[in-house]
């Protein structure tokens, strides 16, 4: 069974990192996300959720935080070898966890390509 967790060595956290990858990454627009990507020189994966107020109240963002970090934990291989900043759009909130991943589904193999 692959690892489910999501440690803190897999995780965008300081505000550094978010500037760098801002200034150096590929950005893809989706209908509810904005995925900022950049190709990892460590071959591990990173992500970092960023969702402003415009997403809607406190509980609507963390409710769509959690939606793709569980997202992330069922599908790692996907994010393999870049680290990403996944940026909620205003229609985030309204999303069920199957649109999320049909969204994801349909983004990151365009990604892949690029990797």
């Amino acid at each position: 069974m692959s690892d489910r967790s999501f440690p803190k060595a897999e995780r965008i956290v300081h505000r550094r990192e978010y500037e760098e990858l801002g200034k150096h990454g590929t950005k893809l627009h989706t209908k509810n996300f904005i995925i900022i990507w950049s190709v990892s020189g460590e071959g591990m994966a990173k992500i970092g959720i960023t969702a402003s107020k415009k997403v809607g109240s406190a509980v609507q963002r963390n409710r769509v935080k959690r939606l793709i970090r569980e997202y992330y934990r069922l599908h790692k291989d996907k994010f393999a070898g870049a680290f990403f900043n996944i940026i909620a759009r205003k229609g985030a909130a309204m999303l069920d966890y199957p649109a999320l991943c049909r969204e994801f589904d349909e983004m990151l193999p365009r990604i892949a390509k690029q990797i």
